[in-house]
């Protein structure tokens, strides 16, 4: 599926460059495509078929989200706090048995570090420490996205005194379709009930009709209602319910509708089907009244040259069929083929300044109403 929807966008783009070329769009429409999502997370392996899910912890900075995956992987394998060199640093964490693909461009290797593990139980994950989203860096944030397109389970990480983030609802409201979600409210040894209570709401009012919020502590000492166990369990339970294949599905989807849509858009730019048939119409009833006023302004030409041709002694069908060379001879220069000159004479009587004109405005007409359509 991967495959294919890389070469519907290729196919798009190729649409969309031949009507840019011919005027038709602009660059607005060839930036809209550009812009669309096209990896997917089977792209970063070797063997699509078979990988395993792909989760990513993701937040702000500060809220923990490297800490996890240390106490996830009993071990330091995301570097944390002042140890972490830069906000865009990310870690991935994957069974040695895995083969990774080799990473897009968009996803360079100076900035992965990737730590391997031998527990057979754990084999049927990837795990990503993200990079911070609400960096102060636009080359961050934006390393950020990109790596977006490669998930397929997000867990949205926060904690109390950042829960309402905006950086991250933004990226929430506008991806919420697609991947699947849990929640985290890490720091959860500085935080209260009630705002766990706010938070869910929120997430009830963001569209998630029964979110799951598992709170935990990591950095710190053990604290109550400390939940992080729960997390692989419900791991296991969406992978289970829905599948790696079904959240496949959801993104492709997803994709798909995108694609969609920045091509209706672009049609709709080049007008709608009524409008075509209008326009079509309406050069077609003016091309006629063209027609028929050169029609009506050639009857004395014609007159004059029947005339002229009758008193002749070949005719006129003789001389146009059997006189007339491939190129207009020159009117200044000597020839002996009289009736070839005669002939092309009688072209220009016909089409004068004047048919030109008339004709040309028909043209300007019908490059009127498409601009006003």
């Amino acid at each position: 599926m991967s495959e294919l929807i890389q070469r519907l966008h290729h196919q798009a783009g190729v649409w969309e460059e031949r009507a840019r070329n011919a005027g038709w769009l602009d660059e607005r429409d060839e930036q809209r495509l550009r812009q669309l999502e096209q990896r997917t997370p089977a792209d970063l392996f070797k063997n699509g078929t078979g990988r395993p899910l792909v989760v990513a912890f993701f937040g702000g900075t500060g809220v923990g989200k490297s800490s996890l995956l240390n106490r996830l992987a009993a071990e330091p394998v995301a570097r944390v706090g002042v140890e972490r060199p830069t906000s865009h640093e990310v870690t991935v964490y994957v069974h040695e048995a895995i083969e990774l693909a080799q990473l897009p461009t968009e996803l360079p290797l100076e900035k992965v570090r990737i730590a391997r593990h031998t527990d057979p139980a754990r084999r049927d994950v990837l795990w990503i420490d993200m990079p911070d989203i609400d960096s102060t860096e636009q080359r961050n944030r934006s390393l950020a996205f990109a790596w977006l397109a490669h998930v397929d389970l997000l867990i949205y990480v926060v904690s109390p005194e950042r829960y309402r983030d905006d950086v991250g609802w933004r990226v929430l409201r506008e991806r919420g379709q697609r991947h699947g979600w849990l929640f985290v409210m890490n720091h959860w040894d500085e935080g209260a009930p009630e705002q766990l209570d706010d938070f869910t709401a929120m997430l009830r009012e963001a569209g998630f009709r029964d979110p799951l919020v598992v709170p935990t502590c990591c950095g710190g000492p053990p604290c109550a209602d400390d939940q992080f166990p729960r997390l692989e369990t419900e791991i296991r339970t969406v992978q289970a319910q829905h599948g790696q294949q079904e959240l496949e599905r959801l993104g492709h989807r997803v994709r798909l509708d995108d694609l969609a849509g920045a091509i209706q858009a672009a049609l709709e730019r080049l007008g709608s089907e009524q409008t075509w048939r209008q326009l079509h119409q309406d050069f077609d009833h003016q091309f006629s009244a063209t027609q028929a006023a050169l029609l009506d302004g050639m009857t004395w030409p014609i007159a004059d040259i029947a005339v002229d041709f009758g008193s002749r002694d070949r005719g006129l069908l003789a001389a146009l069929s059997g006189s007339m060379s491939d190129s207009k001879p020159d009117a200044t220069a000597e020839t002996g083929n009289a009736p070839a000159a005669g002939a092309w004479r009688a072209v220009d009587a016909l089409w004068d300044s004047w048919a030109q004109d008339k004709l040309a405005e028909t043209a300007d007409s019908l490059e009127i109403a498409l601009h006003n359509a």
